[in-house]
């Protein structure tokens, strides 16, 4: 008998693995719902972001971050979506790293908090 059964862990295996599930993909599907209802907004931050191409990776951010959350909380193809979102999170968080939120640490001009995106908080632990 493991640790594991005789802690009785084993029987709410499953439900514990749908209740991480649900709420890693929340955050994405929250925020891909929100660059979808302010899509403009998406484009324009996007550019004042240097992001390339912002008018393709807009949609690119919208289908990876709303319609793969959504897929993965229905369980459909879970592993290799979940290793495509973790491509795509690296992918981005790599991107806010050298531009946007760690250039705003170091501007001298104080930035107010409604400027800031959900974004900014994961880049700028990174910033040096």
């Amino acid at each position: 008998m493991t640790m594991f059964n005789a802690l009785g862990v084993e029987r709410i295996r499953d439900p514990l693995i749908l209740l991480a599930r649900l709420l890693m993909v929340a955050l994405f599907v929250i925020f891909g719902w929100q660059k979808l209802t302010g899509y403009d907004g998406t484009i324009a931050y996007f550019t004042q972001a240097g992001v390339p191409l912002p008018s393709l990776a807009a949609p690119i951010a919208v289908i990876m971050e709303l319609g793969v959350g959504i897929a993965i909380a229905l369980g459909l193809l879970t592993r290799p979506l979940a290793i495509l979102l973790a491509l795509y999170t690296l992918a981005t968080a790599s991107s806010g790293i050298t531009s946007g939120p760690c250039q705003a640490r170091t501007s001298s001009r104080p930035r107010s908090t409604s400027s800031r995106t959900s974004a900014s908080f994961p880049a700028c632990c990174f910033c040096s």
